[in-house]
């Protein structure tokens, strides 16, 4: 493992007397300034410590960014890719690992640096491989899992390495189909979806102990795709319909689901809105996709006003613009945003 520690300086941009959120921008020392190159974070904890990967000579690497601005990068296997994906208020990082050729893998960081790859029973799967999304800070792993018969698998990690394996209501069992868990809350309730190719795709919750199973689907959606949930039960993601544009999803199981569209959302096949986190007060944050297929973050507040997040720099042309990654419980906002050029770049948003 090669491991160095650097510190430098952001960029920060704040205007006026009317306290308007603080934008940070910052990128990982050496992080190649080209065409899919750069900086992406994709997961932040409660102190505000980020984590996500950096490109450098074509190779990808983790690392994370404390909440003072300091750098600890890292690689999980020499010139393989590490694509770092949630990390705890401990500073333990969970991802995945993959070479050119070889099967994703998970990994689990500790904040030692120790490194144990996660391999579920029955994993093997050639194309998904185990990913694992999100860990929660007594260090328990949640994601999902492709065995060798192409079957998707969801699976919780306990911190002594044992896992419980998982399979929604309703789940497929031919390659491609099965279950995606997409994210777990504090509580270590999964949240996720699950795909038939003949009965179609429909959300689901799973307790920590398994006891309590809910499936369910935005009325009248041909495909729904929950993407995070709080302690509340605060569930949001993404519905479709027989159109495929995509439409932000609000609710709970037991309360019902409300639709949104961000204004920005296109009305094409792919584009439109969804939903990415939300945090214990009910704030979301998401991204919509215009009809150029551009990216364009927001943050929906429970009363249900919506709030554009475009960093200025962020391409207008397909698949660049902003993403939004995370928003913490204080409000603060994470993500990044591809420039003109196609170079990712990291930022914070200071809290309303």
């Amino acid at each position: 493992m090669r491991l160095s520690l650097l510190c430098v300086g952001v960029l920060a941009v704040a205007t006026s007397t009317e306290a308007k959120p603080v934008i940070t921008i910052f990128d990982v020392p050496h992080a190649t300034q080209v065409f899919q190159g750069g900086t992406a974070p994709i997961g932040m904890n409660q102190n505000g410590d980020v984590t996500g990967y950096y490109t450098t000579k074509s190779v990808r690497h983790g690392f994370i960014r404390t909440a003072d601005g300091q750098y600890l990068t890292f690689v999980v296997r020499h010139r393989a890719h590490t694509f770092p994906l949630a990390i705890n208020d401990a500073r333990a990082v969970t991802g995945v690992v993959r070479t050119e050729r070889g099967v994703p893998r998970g990994f689990l960081r500790t904040p030692d640096g120790a490194v144990t790859l996660l391999d579920p029973p029955g994993s093997g799967g050639s194309s998904y491989g185990t990913e694992p999304l999100v860990i929660d800070d007594a260090g328990n792993i949640g994601g999902y899992y492709e065995d060798v018969a192409g079957v998707l698998h969801g699976f919780l990690r306990a911190p002594d390495g044992t896992y419980a394996v998982y399979d929604a209501p309703g789940a497929g069992r031919d390659p491609g189909e099965g279950t995606f868990v997409t994210n777990m809350t504090a509580k270590d309730h999964l949240v996720g979806y699950s795909f038939d190719t003949q009965a179609g795709q429909f959300g689901f919750t799973r307790s920590a102990s398994g006891r309590r199973q809910v499936q369910f689907a935005y009325p009248g959606a041909t495909a729904t795709s929950p993407q995070a949930m709080n302690d509340g039960g605060v569930i949001t993601g993404y519905y479709t319909n027989a159109d495929e544009v995509w439409h932000g999803l609000v609710g709970t199981t037991g309360g019902g689901f409300a639709s949104f569209d961000a204004p920005s959302g296109g009305t094409l096949a792919g584009a439109g809105t969804t939903g990415y986190a939300v945090n214990k007060s009910g704030l979301i944050g998401g991204f919509a996709i215009d009809d150029n297929f551009a990216y364009h973050g927001f943050l929906r507040k429970a009363s249900g006003e919506i709030v554009p997040i475009d960093i200025e720099g962020a391409g207008t042309d397909a698949n660049k613009g902003t993403i939004v990654e995370a928003v913490s419980d204080a409000g603060v906002v994470m993500g990044y945003f591809t420039d003109a050029n196609g170079v990712n770049h990291g930022f914070l948003r200071s809290r309303d």
